[in-house]
């Protein structure tokens, strides 16, 4: 064995073996439970789950809503939100007769079942026509229900402070998220210090299995209500 072959296998040793600082769910009470995620006995006792239940597609001017399989643990006191994951704005009625016919159906089983959340990357400067499509979302959804959203750390630092009074007035919640692709951002504590401007309370979205601290000044800030955990496979 050669010498630049040992050093090549040595370095994916070393690659193979890294382990992250992974967070410990006990101490949490929120989690997003994704499609394709397998159960977890944390989600027994969560106070508030995020179940993932749609992921709504576009092609040429259509929408079309790809349902997902995951299921939730209903208990009597237990909080859930239903995902919808969608990579396009431009939603036809069939999108929103497919949620009302969720809600309907997990209001059936017996979940507590407090309002949808919108998983949408958008960037910061298409945050203008995002909040005209949540508005049309907010008047169509019944009152009895809340809309929450995802939201990208770049919010943070760059979104407009007219646009984010204007979110103020259609949403009930934002999750911030920390991550990309399931990993945490690296400067994610840089960003999370100017969520002081925020004009309304907010969550922080962290995931599990990926290098996380929580900062000690983003539990003292006003507008901080909690972290959600986006759960995740070994």
């Amino acid at each position: 064995m050669g010498k630049t072959t040992k050093i090549l296998l040595v370095i994916l040793s070393l690659l193979l073996s890294k382990s992250y600082a992974d967070i410990d769910v006990n101490q949490y009470q929120q989690f997003w439970y994704w499609a394709g995620t397998k159960y977890q006995p944390i989600l027994k006792d969560a106070k508030v789950v995020y179940l993932h239940r749609g992921q709504i597609d576009g092609y040429k001017g259509k929408s079309y809503f790809k349902p997902q399989s995951g299921q939730g643990v209903i208990v009597s006191d237990q909080q859930f939100w239903l995902v919808f994951r969608t990579h396009t704005l431009e939603w036809n009625e069939s999108i929103y007769r497919e949620i009302a016919r969720q809600l309907a159906a997990w209001q059936k089983k017996g979940g507590n079942v407090i309002g949808i959340q919108i998983d949408y990357d958008v960037p910061t400067q298409k945050l203008a026509d995002y909040i005209q499509f949540l508005k049309k979302l907010r008047t169509w959804l019944p009152e009895k229900y809340q809309l929450s959203i995802t939201g990208l750390l770049d919010w943070s630092r760059y979104a407009n402070p007219e646009n984010l009074a204007q979110l103020d007035d259609v949403i009930d919640e934002l999750v911030i998220q920390t991550y990309q692709k399931r990993n945490t951002i690296p400067n994610y504590a840089d960003y999370l210090k100017n969520m002081e401007k925020m004009p309304f309370s907010f969550k922080v979205g962290i995931a599990q299995r990926s290098d996380w601290v929580n900062p000690e000044y983003l539990e003292k800030m006003q507008g901080f209500s909690g972290y959600v955990v986006f759960l995740q496979n070994e």
